[in-house]
């Protein structure tokens, strides 16, 4: 005999037969879409036996695969706050070492740069990572540093230049801008899914010691458009009055 317990409730646990089970079973595959009340109720009258709820819907559940739990946002946020922990722990104070001595191109690297002048910040946040770059810690978005050659090369400061300067702003346009463009190519898929990365790590690409947070940026964005909008408007009037010149 197969044994079915249900221990919601009832004094004492139910023992159905094979032939109880099979003819459940039956009804299950006959009405797949019944409610597991309805198919107890209906074996019940048939058999001329109690069936609990709990047994048939324990029986239309046996041999499945427990469906995975999909974490919540909190349970998300927790093991990315414990994901980092661990690797600050593991990696933080790990000196990186390459075989400068006996590589004959790393050699040569090394004399080049050696010629080359010491670099020179510009502001705590530059010289701290020199000092980090400089005892091999690692950063975990160091390759986004090639973009800014790409920055250069299109004159992103000019692109930024139509936003005026927030004197006492803790963030300039430039540097909000620079942000989104980061964001970007780290493949950060949305403003909201910034508040997952290392702010302080992040934020040296942008040249501060953290990015802004999420709230910040939207604020600011929303008040460069408006900016944007007034500049363009007095264009288009300054371009429609401007007089004529006669021949």
């Amino acid at each position: 005999e197969a044994v079915m317990v249900d221990d919601r409730g009832h004094k004492e646990p139910y023992k159905y037969i094979n032939e109880v089970r099979s003819y459940i079973k039956k009804l299950l595959r006959k009405y797949p879409d019944r409610k597991d009340q309805d198919i107890a109720d209906q074996a019940a009258k048939e058999l001329d036996m109690e069936i609990s709820r709990s047994a048939v819907a324990r029986i239309r559940t046996e041999g499945q695969a427990t469906p995975a739990k999909i974490p919540c946002k909190q349970e998300l946020l927790d093991m990315a706050k414990l994901a980092e922990t661990i690797v600050k722990e593991r990696s933080d104070e790990r000196q990186l070492w390459l075989n400068f001595d006996t590589e004959p191109e790393l050699k040569q690297k090394v004399e080049e740069c050696a010629k080359e002048p010491l670099p020179h910040a510009k502001g705590e946040v530059q010289q701290a990572l020199i000092d980090q770059l400089q005892q091999g810690k690692p950063c975990a978005f160091a390759g986004g540093f090639m973009h800014h050659l790409f920055l250069q090369e299109i004159e992103f400061s000019k692109i930024a230049a139509p936003f005026p300067l927030n004197p006492g702003a803790t963030y300039q346009s430039a540097e909000i801008l620079a942000t989104i463009f980061h964001s970007i190519t780290q493949g950060i898929p949305s403003i909201e899914a910034l508040k997952l990365v290392n702010a302080t790590e992040f934020g040296l690409l942008i040249g501060r010691s953290r990015i802004p947070d999420k709230t910040t940026l939207r604020d600011h964005l929303g008040q460069m458009a408006q900016q944007y909008l007034v500049v363009v408007k007095s264009q288009r009037i300054h371009n429609n009055y401007r007089p004529q010149r006669t021949l």
